[in-house]
């Protein structure tokens, strides 16, 4: 009996594991005291001795059960159910916010995608419907291009502009009319102007009539854009001023059958 008492005691040791006494109810674990000491202390408290009369628990083989034994079991196993229990519930909540973190990135990249699509879908259609349109970026480029030292980016830029008919570059064109100074670029921008048709260049057009330096045939296109635009009827002394103004008789044979549909 001693020598299974030391061999139990030694197992016990190689285990690491150590019990302590119960002190007022509670049961202190520890990890190095052996198992005869655990059941040395139960003894001494009084804790597990068996009720008084009770016969003894009998093993499967015969032999005396020891009482000390389940209860060893069942305060370790909870032990180790703490343990466990807070050590998982630190990877549980990582894992709550990293997929909750998933989630809201595939929402938003879903969200980014399905925008880009429609924009796409929009700048298809927009495309079909009038090919010569400008998309913003595109109409931003041109407008910058006005104000280009090349004469002949600018006459295209204006030329995209008018064909787009987009009303944003209106101010843009004005702007760049009034400080034109190359002939073939004025007409351009006047022309881009009566395309897009807005009343807001009809000003515009009649400052362009006396436009220092240019030519009568780039002022004629100012005088066009009036027409065009039907506000020759509210202008005819300003277009009676610019008939006088011309030295070209060509220019000037064709502005004068519009004085005379007024009486002039």
């Amino acid at each position: 009996m001693r020598c299974d008492s030391d061999a139990a005691h030694s197992k016990s040791r190689s285990r690491g594991l150590r019990v302590g006494p119960y002190r007022h109810g509670t049961l202190t674990l520890s990890l190095n005291a052996p198992i005869n000491e655990v059941l040395e202390n139960q003894s001494r408290n009084g804790i597990l001795s068996r009720r008084a009369g009770s016969p003894p628990e009998k093993t499967c083989n015969g032999g005396e059960a020891n009482p000390d034994v389940p209860l060893l079991y069942c305060g370790f196993t909870l032990a180790l159910l703490e343990i466990g229990c807070s050590i998982e519930s630190v990877p549980a909540e990582r894992r709550r916010q990293t997929e909750a973190a998933r989630e809201e990135y595939e929402h938003k990249s879903q969200a980014e995608s399905a925008a880009a699509q429609r924009q796409r879908a929009e700048e298809f259609q927009r495309r079909i419907a009038d090919p010569d349109s400008l998309s913003i970026q595109e109409s931003d480029a041109e407008i910058e291009a006005l104000r280009s030292p090349s004469s002949f980016r600018r006459i295209s830029a204006a030329e995209k502009l008018g064909d787009a008919k987009g009303p944003r570059a209106v101010n843009a064109l004005i702007a760049a009319l009034r400080t034109e100074t190359d002939p073939a670029a004025f007409s351009a921008i006047v022309d881009a102007l009566s395309n897009i048709h807005d009343a807001r260049a009809v000003d515009a057009y009649v400052d362009a009539l006396w436009a220092p330096g240019m030519p009568d045939n780039a002022r004629e296109h100012a005088l066009n854009a009036i027409v065009e635009n039907r506000s020759e009827y509210r202008l005819v002394p300003q277009i009676r001023r610019f008939y006088e103004s011309l030295t070209d008789a060509s220019v000037k044979a064709r502005v004068r059958p519009i004085l005379e549909r007024y009486g002039n």
